[in-house]
């Protein structure tokens, strides 16, 4: 059995996306893949165990079958963190190690889920670093955002993890940014840090769908609930007259517009133009017109209590930092992996040669 942990360089760097796409690559492989987060943070009650919702999520997406609470057995969500302190060094790190023994058995290879950056839960002595030299895993890095400002933490993993460092992944890379790849790839390989690609950032990966949404704003769907799949790039937000608002929201498409429930000029604007949902705040029910228009055109109108301030900046806080939990960004994701990583090098290395 060989483990592969994956660090990154901070939070909301594509790992759990990554591993999952990888996972599926090496099922098509034929390989026995198993899936380890030592410490989660979204703890989720099922049936009588507490488990990370990003590893529930990989693990039925691959169809593992492990015990729930050997998948991410700590966990650092900070109403649990004060419990774990009372805990002695060895003891978190024994937690571990035994869930980690559980999910490797029968499997040829377990892709493993480090934290946000390499020292997180150093408090405990289960820091990246820390896990990789007790468990004995090989890693691979995932440097968020561009590769230039990257470097400098790119340099320190090498460091820090030495000969368990098989190499790096760039994702997130703005397009803008690409043209860096040959300069950086070459300052890395001259300090012996394997390259296995660069993945370009993808606003269809970055967006959020309209149930997560529904979800976050704790709002309700009044119509078109089969659309609550559909993914939203970008939020625009509405207060201005009607024909202003028709301009300025032909600007962008693939969007959701927030707007006040009593503000009918402006929702029927936000429809005629490419609008994936129309968020209505302050809890005020849209007209009967707005609502016909809005199920004849297939757009969901989304009902919120908030103020349209507040929703704008819980919004704020989604974009980018969504959790790869739908089908539709795994394959999207794992198309963009196999197009500019280069997966055999990468297979190569760890010695499970498809």
């Amino acid at each position: 059995m060989k483990g592969l942990l994956f660090v990154s360089n901070g939070a909301f760097s594509g790992k759990t996306g990554i591993v999952l796409a990888l996972g599926k690559k090496l099922q098509e492989g034929k390989k026995r893949v198993g899936y380890f987060k030592p410490y989660g943070w979204w703890p989720k009650q099922v049936e009588e165990c507490l488990v990370d919702e990003d590893a529930l999520y990989v693990a039925k997406t691959l169809g593992i079958q492990n015990d729930l609470g050997d998948l991410s057995p700590v966990f650092f969500h900070p109403e649990r963190r004060q419990a774990l302190l009372g805990e002695e060094e060895g003891e978190v790190k024994e937690i571990i190690s035994k869930a980690y023994r559980s999910v490797g058995k029968g499997k040829d290879i377990v892709l493993v889920e480090g934290g946000a950056g390499f020292f997180e839960g150093e408090a405990f002595g289960v820091s990246s670093f820390r896990l990789a030299e007790a468990l004995n895993f090989q890693v691979i890095l995932i440097a968020k955002g561009e590769p230039i400002l990257s470097l400098d933490d790119v340099l320190a993993a090498s460091f820090l993890f030495a000969s368990r460092l098989i190499g790096v992944i760039f994702n997130w890379v703005p397009l803008h940014s690409l043209d860096q790849s040959q300069e950086v790839r070459e300052v890395c390989e001259k300090r012996g840090i394997r390259v296995f690609g660069f993945i370009p950032e993808d606003r269809k990966l970055l967006g959020v769908t309209i149930e997560e949404l529904v979800n976050t704003l704790k709002g309700k769907i009044l119509c078109c609930e089969n659309k609550k799949s559909e993914i939203i790039e970008t939020f625009m937000v509405g207060a201005m007259g009607q024909e202003k608002a028709l301009r300025f929201f032909r600007r962008k498409r693939d969007k959701a517009v927030i707007t006040g429930g009593d503000r009918a000029d402006i929702q029927l604007a936000a429809l005629e133009t490419p609008t994936k949902c129309l968020i209505l705040t302050g809890n005020f029910y849209p007209s009967p017109f707005v609502l016909s228009r809005a199920e004849e055109l297939g757009v969901p109108v989304i009902l919120v209590p908030d103020d349209t301030f507040t929703v704008v900046d819980k919004t704020e806080h989604l974009l980018g930092r969504v959790r790869v939990h739908e089908p539709e960004k795994v394959s999207r994701l794992l198309k963009l992996l196999k197009k500019h990583v280069n997966l055999d090098a990468l297979f190569e290395v760890l010695g499970v040669g498809l």
